[in-house]
Order: structure tokens, then sequence, then C-alpha cells
């Protein structure tokens, strides 16, 4: 949805149109020869790729999916740019952009690649993001299993079981989640993990 490409000198135009969050204003950012440019709420900004100083890119499930993918830009004296791999299509709906977003990115890291080679493409999330997500998921995936256990010897077979199923579900899920969002530097290519 919302990808719209034509040639323009000898690179490729691309539009990604996206809502992060419900009923707010849609966010255009398109990838012209030498800029980046942003329109939100009838306000533009147009960013030199020069001036973006690091880009990165995230697993980051949002709303009733359990994959997703998140991008933030920065940009030298300017607000963070952040988009992800699904728009809000009403309130309680959101679309895939899948194929969309991964074009977007790619060209915009090849872009700033070769117009600012010290620019950093960072994957994942910092330590302590990291270190707060295993925290949670070792108490709550610590937490089930004993709630299960309990269960269990109550009599409670079904529900016992389910519990432990929960929380091996829940424990698997974390441990993926913290994996594909190791830190790493990406400039060296970027990995299929952190594309949709």
């Amino acid at each position: 949805m919302h990808r719209i490409m034509f040639v323009d000198g000898m690179k490729e135009t691309l539009r990604y149109t996206y809502r992060l969050r419900p009923m707010s204003a849609e966010t255009t950012l398109t990838l012209l020869p030498q800029y980046l440019k942003a329109e939100r709420n009838g306000k533009d900004l147009t960013v030199s790729y020069r001036d973006i100083v690091a880009i990165w890119l995230s697993f980051m499930p949002r709303g009733a999916y359990l994959n997703g993918y998140r991008m933030k830009i920065y940009v030298r004296d300017a607000k963070t740019i952040t988009l992800d791999d699904t728009t809000y299509a009403s309130f309680f709906t959101q679309e895939r952009q899948g194929p969309a977003y991964r074009a977007f990115v790619l060209s915009l890291i090849e872009r700033v690649k070769e117009d600012n080679p010290s620019a950093q493409i960072m994957g994942g999330r910092n330590f302590w993001a990291q270190t707060a997500t295993l925290i949670f998921g070792a108490v709550f995936g610590g937490i089930l299993p004993i709630m299960g256990y309990m269960t269990l010897k109550a009599g409670q077979w079904l529900a016992g079981l389910l519990f432990l199923a929960f929380a091996a579900a829940f424990i698997g899920w974390t441990w993926m989640f913290v994996n594909r969002n190791r830190l790493r530097n990406l400039k060296g290519g970027i990995p299929e993990e952190l594309l949709p």
C-alpha cells in the first residue's frame, strides 16, 4: 500500500505513507535524489542525506501481530523520524506494508551510506532496553511454570497444562525477540531478521 516509484535522474524516487498511531495524521516520506522529505499535517521537513547521522532497525511487533519492524532515522539538529512496517487504517485495524517498507528502508540506507559514509547503520536495541526485556521475560516466564505446577498439584490438569504451554511459548518468543534485537553494526549488510 502507498508505494509509488518513478525514476528521477539516476535514482528511483520512493514514497512511503504510514500512520504510527490510531487517529493520528498520516506521514509521507519521499526519497528524492539528494533529500529525504517528510510531510505530516501540512508541514514539510526536507533533510539532506548527509545530515542523517544514524539509522536504527529493530524487530518491533505492534498490535495483534507477532512480528513487526521499525526504523528510526536520526537527523542532525532535527527530530527523529520513526516508521513501522504497519499503518493504522482505523482505530482498531492495522495494515501490513512489508514490501513497501522493505524497499524504502533499503533504498534510504544505500543513499545515506553513499552521501554520508560516517553515518551509523545499526540494528537492535540498546543494552538497557534489552536488559529490561530479559528481566521481565525471566520474571514472568518463571511465574507461569510455578502457577502451572500449582494448578496441576491442585488437580486442575487442563489449566495447569495451559499455563505450562503458555510459559513455553512466552519464553521462546521472548528469547527470539531479544536475539533478533541484539545490538550490531549493519554497515556490511542488513540481516533478513530485521526486514519483513
